[in-house]
């Protein structure tokens, strides 16, 4: 095969190919001031440990609008904070809800800014707007704040109850896998918890291919064809 053949086989793989990137969020190193900026563009959040109504992430696509993460807490009363706990003690934390915020976007009490009874945390993607599907979405948690996960805990997930199972009591971190989708939820069950990390795979960052259309498609076979033959006549 000529070189210049090779030069089209190998642009033409270049283009269809996706550039699928895996994403590592740290909740608990964010809380402790960390803020890990290589695995984003943008957020809100200043590091440290604080509360936001929402917490946001974005993601250059490259070809057109961002991918924007947006994390909400929940509770029973719909007002409630997204929170990040810091390390406290020696046992770390992670995100959390908080009912009420001060003024400096601490909890209050400080005591209440894991999961608990009645609360949430939302994690939804969309770019422009709209809601996208998400592949290898994996949630790590603990509760070493509570002096870490007993056999029996449980969450409720938005793919169904989440059974740790861990008799390691203890600073022992639990991971979980959830299919494809555009929106995931944690909830308390029948234990407290942090969310201490989020991974995920972006989609593709490739510009969307356009199909030619049927008469472009033989002006170009043909235009590749003649170059095929003037090359060989070069040659002769």
């Amino acid at each position: 095969m000529s070189k210049f053949l090779k030069c089209i086989f190998a642009a033409m793989l270049f283009s269809f190919a996706s550039m699928a990137n895996a994403i590592l969020i740290n909740f608990a190193d964010i809380a402790n001031g960390n803020l890990g900026t290589s695995q984003y563009d943008w957020t809100n959040v200043s590091g440290g440990e604080a509360g936001y109504d929402s917490i946001v992430f974005r993601f250059d696509m490259n070809f057109g609008p961002d991918l924007v993460l947006t994390i909400t807490g929940n509770d029973e009363t719909g007002s409630a904070f997204a929170y990040l706990d810091s390390t406290s003690g020696g046992r770390i934390g992670g995100l959390g809800v908080c009912p009420l915020l001060t003024n400096s976007m601490q909890c209050n009490p400080s005591s209440d800014d894991n999961v608990r009874a009645d609360e949430m945390l939302t994690f939804t993607f969309t770019i422009a707007g709209v809601e996208v599907d998400i592949e290898d979405f994996t949630m790590t948690v603990n509760n070493n704040h509570g002096g870490g996960i007993t056999e029996g805990h449980s969450l409720s997930l938005s793919d169904g109850v989440w059974d740790l199972n861990n008799t390691d009591l203890g600073f022992t971190t639990q991971s979980h896998l959830f299919g494809t989708d555009n929106e995931y939820t944690a909830a308390y069950n029948n234990g407290e918890f942090y969310i201490e990390t989020i991974e995920f795979t972006l989609p593709e960052r490739n510009p969307p291919q356009q199909v030619p259309e049927p008469a472009n498609l033989v002006l170009m076979t043909l235009a590749l064809f003649g170059l095929i033959v003037a090359r060989r006549r070069a040659k002769s």
